[in-house]
């Protein structure tokens, strides 16, 4: 915590310092029940100041407890007992003042250059006490985290989050380059994008908001679940592709070719009367599948070829006018999408459509339009309750579908032409997906202005890299 200085209030508050310290002792082991927000008057600023001072030497600590402690009983955080003390010590706020003594010891070269060490050292992988800790065992100066914090601070120190990043080799570098590189002035007019994704009746990440007044902590806080091992989930496989708009505006198709549930509708053969379930016989109930070999090919057959016929009929041929065209069908490389040699069967069997089944580069989500947006969309929608059970999830998993814009969908196909250009930028390595001003180019231009910003960008006339 840094030296703590003997200090004389009462000559510190001049010809006010007597009737202070009168106020200190009849203060007596009283204090303020609720305090935040608000502003301490002098006596209790003194009264604080001095519980501090006693419990930085020691004493305090042996007599009552901590400083949170201490702030607990004035109603306050630790930080702002800190603050009053440093404004009655120095008369300057907490930020400026703090451990001053110290101030000057890291701006020494060598004393910089030991933190520096370690916060290179351990990859940044540290906290500001563990910090304070390991810089008092290499250099033997004792100094309090915040001042090294503020040090840090000062020179540019940024704290972020880590994530995950796919760990690329030579061959991965190598697909995506290519795929980037036939793909890079792809109009995606005649694509579809496949992907599947999971989603949970009950999720425990993020935070909650709790009113004690109004809601019950208990029943927010515990989830109550028929297994913590196996939350109950639901695949879906879905597919999109880009919106098709009139010439005034208006939406032809939306995009959005379909949202399926993995699962298989099942006759009860017999009648049942339980204590918790009864049914009749002929009575209809869907049971969940996993996303094999066989049951992807049968949903290609069953619930995407009968849409894709529709859309070529409907939509596409009529805007190709006579050119002929091919229809390209985007999934990843999953065990269920290759396995006994589902592709060559798929492409076989879609060749009356004219549309071929094409493999995303292994490790490369950023390229394919469900993982870029509308999974994310989608989960962020569902998450905003919890489920009794699958039924309600998947009315909620349709309600996410159904609020899907044509409009966010076709920027997002945009976005997708932009990562192609990234993927040859960067000759296939990982990159931090950059901000193309396309918004920007919408505001000013329209879609119209849209396609010429991802033109500009594809043929690198606009670049969107720093030098």
């Amino acid at each position: 915590m840094g030296e703590v200085h003997s200090f004389d209030f009462a000559s510190a508050f001049g010809v006010f310092g007597t009737s202070i310290c009168d106020d200190i002792k009849s203060f007596g082991s009283k204090r303020m029940k609720s305090k935040v927000g608000q502003h301490f008057t002098l006596g209790e600023k003194a009264k604080i100041a001095l519980d501090y001072q006693e419990c930085a030497s020691g004493l305090y600590r042996k007599r009552r407890g901590t400083v949170s402690r201490l702030a607990w009983l004035w109603g306050c955080t630790s930080k702002s007992i800190r603050a009053v003390y440093c404004d009655v010590k120095y008369g300057d706020d907490l930020d400026e003042q703090v451990d001053r003594s110290k101030e000057g010891v890291l701006d020494q070269p060598t004393n910089h250059a030991a933190l520096i060490e370690i916060v290179v050292h351990r990859r940044g992988r540290v906290n500001k006490r563990k910090l304070a800790r390991m810089f008092e065992d290499k250099t033997g100066i004792k100094v309090h985290c915040s001042t090294i914090y503020r040090h840090l601070k000062k020179h540019d120190l940024e704290v972020k989050r880590r994530r995950y990043v796919p760990k690329l080799r030579e061959h991965h570098k190598s697909w995506r380059y290519m795929y980037g590189n036939n793909h890079l002035r792809q109009s995606w007019e005649h694509w579809v994008d496949l992907d599947e994704k999971w989603f949970y009746v009950v999720r425990i990440k993020g935070w909650v908001w709790i009113l004690p007044g109004y809601m019950d902590p208990d029943d927010i806080k515990a989830i109550r679940v028929e297994s913590k091992r196996y939350i109950q989930k639901v695949m879906y496989l879905c597919a999109v592709a880009k919106p098709v708009l009139r010439p005034d505006g208006s939406v032809l198709f939306s995009g959005k070719v379909g949202c399926w549930r993995v699962a298989e509708i099942k006759t009860y053969a017999s009648d049942y009367n339980g204590k918790f379930k009864s049914h009749k016989a002929g009575d209809k109930y869907v049971v969940d599948k996993n996303m094999d070999g066989e049951m992807y090919l049968r949903m290609m057959e069953e619930k995407l070829l009968p849409v894709l016929k529709r859309l070529k009929s409907q939509i596409w041929d009529p805007l190709a006018k006579g050119k002929a065209y091919r229809i390209g069908v985007q999934h990843d490389g999953a065990p269920g999408h290759r396995a006994q040699d589902i592709e060559r069967r798929l492409n076989t069997f879609f060749e009356k459509i004219g549309a071929t089944f094409i493999r995303q580069p292994a490790k490369s989500p950023c390229t394919n339009m469900l993982d870029m947006a509308v999974f994310n969309s989608m989960a962020s929608y569902v998450a905003q309750t919890d489920y009794d059970n699958k039924r309600d999830l998947d009315a909620a998993v349709r309600e996410a579908w159904d609020a899907l814009k044509p409009s966010t969908l076709l920027m997002q196909w945009a976005c997708k032409s932009v990562t192609m250009a990234q993927l040859v930028h960067h000759r296939g390595d990982e990159f931090r997906p950059a901000h193309p001003g396309l918004r920007k180019a919408f505001k000013s231009g329209g879609w119209a202005g849209v396609d010429a910003k991802v033109a500009r960008i594809c043929a690198f006339i606009d670049p969107i890299y720093p030098k």
